[in-house]
């Protein structure tokens, strides 16, 4: 933590722990993002690792190692963070292969949602953690 440095994995078990420790149940999910440039290589899908908190009901995904969670993250595992499930989910890359990607509701091809906001996130897990203070 004295360094402020670490990837996704890093970034999503210390945000897991700190929600838990406010009593926020959490998963950390293990998949893929897509990125316009990585490694040198143009619009690729590479291994990534970001959190799902239950609230009011549901599980809500965020993701503090880019700042936003959008429609181009794609799950692959949930567990407690254990970094083997993150490695054993990568084993899988090699017989993925992502042509296209659309929602469709209602048998309806339908545009994927934009991109959340970051200073919605942040909004979000500062009401978390008022509200968790006030509530013990």
């Amino acid at each position: 933590m004295r360094s402020r440095r670490g990837d996704c994995t890093e970034h999503a078990v210390l945000l897991a722990a700190l929600a838990r420790s406010l009593g926020i149940p959490t998963r950390v999910v293990t998949g893929l993002v897509y990125n316009d440039r990585f490694g040198g290589v143009d619009h690729v899908f590479v291994p990534h690792a970001w959190v799902q908190a239950w609230l009011d009901g549901y599980w809500v995904s965020f993701d503090s190692a880019q700042g936003v969670y959008d429609t181009t993250h794609i799950a692959l595992a949930a567990g407690d963070g254990d970094p083997w499930r993150f490695f054993a989910s990568t084993a899988t890359l090699g017989a993925i292969a992502i042509r296209a990607a659309e929602s469709r509701a209602d048998g309806q091809a339908t545009p994927l949602p934009s991109t959340v906001r970051p200073d919605y996130v942040r909004r979000a897990l500062t009401d978390l953690v008022h509200s968790s203070k006030a509530g013990s």
